[in-house]
């Protein structure tokens, strides 16, 4: 909003969003091994891991206290 209206919003505020196309195209001629890539904060790891499993007719078993605090 206030990219589009400068003359009515003033903010310190940046965006911490950058398009990842770039990143994912060197990531993958650096490894034949990646098979998905999935935004994490959209729905969480939990969310991930559940639609991977369905998928795919395997379960996933993760320890909780291993996974970054984002928070």
């Amino acid at each position: 909003m206030c990219a589009r209206n400068p003359q009515y919003f003033k903010s310190k505020i940046k965006s911490d969003c950058a398009c990842l196309n770039k990143i994912i195209q060197k990531a993958v001629k650096v490894s034949d091994k990646i098979k998905f890539i999935r935004d994490v904060t959209r729905g969480g790891v939990a969310t991930i891991l559940c639609e991977l499993t369905e998928k795919n007719n395997f379960g996933i078993e993760i320890n909780e206290t291993l996974l970054p605090r984002i928070c």
